[in-house]
């Protein structure tokens, strides 16, 4: 059974779809891949690196054709591999770290320090609030 390691900071319910009636589209199948790196969570009180699900093959066939899952694997976010590992091997070095909804953590308020911008509102943030 394949694994998918995930860096992206919540769940995502990956879905395919077909063209319906009235130009709606109908959902075929889904797929929920855990998320949840680099979230503090209320159990452990830590902020893991990423994230493991084990899916099917079958579940593995509906990833492949959807294009948001596609996406998170090309920009680095998302691995599948077929045998289990530590999550800490997967991600270090082979995935992108953390994706814009991750939680700031003390390092994070320490670049902006470093940077002058101590106070303000990160770019991802300030980008919806404007």
């Amino acid at each position: 059974m394949p694994y998918v390691y995930s860096t992206l900071g919540q769940d995502m319910l990956y879905t395919n779809f077909v063209q319906g009636g009235n130009d709606l589209k109908q959902p075929i199948a889904e797929v929920l891949i855990r998320g949840g790196a680099h979230v503090m969570n209320n159990k452990t009180l830590i902020t893991p690196l990423g994230t493991r699900t084990e899916i099917t093959d079958a579940q593995h066939e509906v990833l492949k054709k959807n294009v948001i899952f596609q996406m998170h694997v090309k920009n680095g976010y998302i691995v599948v591999q077929d045998n289990k590992q530590k999550i800490e091997k997967v991600v270090k070095g082979h995935m992108e770290g953390k994706d814009k909804s991750a939680q700031m953590t003390a390092e994070d308020f320490k670049k902006l320090r470093e940077n002058g911008k101590e106070g303000e509102i990160p770019a991802v943030v300030s980008d919806k609030v404007k």
